[in-house]
């Protein structure tokens, strides 16, 4: 685990959580004579903002945009400000975090650092490897089991995906499309290989609009060749299971390269016969 997700475990730990986590609540528990904390959820004066944390090592102040409709993201938020509250704020890295779209969501933002571990603080708080760890080890990886995790800790799908991927042992990864475009794929440590930023391939399916509804718990074979071009040491056969948004025109795609059994591979290798 990185160092932000050991923040975050340890946090889960020392404050006594248990599913599901609730930021405020957390911020509720972190307030103490030596560490005040104080929550607010107002209308910011920029809709571009998304939160705001302020303080010194004493005391901090965590604004969140009212402007944020959906619960999910606004959760993401409030822990992703927390984050920085624990880890920056109170050790005097730095007083003030004013935090848009695309620094929650890890895109072009201009602190890549504490950006990126804010993120990974938010993610490991709501979805703790300590507590749904178990789960992931003794489910197949399916879109079920994600949607299983992300009501147990009330997160959306999508962030559920990306942590799940990245707490996996098996060889998968996460690709999203966009607007038909591809973005960085998310990667479980075990997948090693490149993957080429294309569309979705025309020749596979995707589950109907199924946002909401019971999500499929199968995977469906594929050719290897579909997703990856360079895949010496991969089967030929990989495994995917795609759905699809409509009123957001996204798709998320789980790819699985499965185990290759190397006494079944000895099994079929063709006879070799001495002279």
């Amino acid at each position: 685990m990185t160092k932000a997700e050991n923040n975050a475990e340890e946090l889960i730990f020392d404050l006594g959580l248990t599913l599901p986590i609730i930021p405020k609540d957390v911020c509720d528990k972190l307030h103490s004579d030596s560490f005040t904390v104080n929550y607010q959820e107002k209308k910011l004066n920029s809709t571009k903002l998304c939160g705001i944390s302020i303080g010194s090592p004493e005391s901090v102040e965590i604004l969140i945009n009212t402007s944020i409709t959906n619960e999910s993201r606004r959760k993401f938020t409030t822990a992703h400000e927390i984050g920085h509250a624990v880890m920056h704020i109170q050790t005097g890295l730095e007083s003030q975090f004013e935090c848009s779209k695309n620094d929650i969501s890890g895109k072009e933002n201009s602190n890549k650092t504490f950006e990126k571990e804010a993120n990974e603080f938010a993610s490991s708080l709501l979805m703790p490897k300590k507590l749904i760890g178990n789960k992931i080890l003794r489910n197949d990886l399916s879109w079920q089991l994600i949607q299983s995790i992300s009501k147990d800790c009330q997160t959306s799908l999508e962030a559920t995906a990306r942590r799940i991927v990245r707490l996996s042992d098996e060889a998968c990864v996460l690709i999203i499309h966009k607007n038909g475009a591809m973005w960085t794929p998310i990667k479980s440590p075990s997948f090693k290989t490149y993957i080429n930023t294309i569309p979705f391939p025309r020749n596979l399916d995707t589950s109907p609009d199924l946002i909401g509804q019971e999500l499929p718990e199968t995977m469906y074979e594929c050719d290897t060749s579909d997703w990856l071009t360079d895949y010496k040491e991969i089967p030929e056969i990989i495994f995917y299971s795609s759905i699809k948004n409509e009123e957001y025109d996204r798709t998320m795609t789980l790819l699985l390269i499965p185990e290759i059994d190397e006494d079944d591979q000895d099994e079929w290798e063709e006879p070799k016969f001495s002279r």
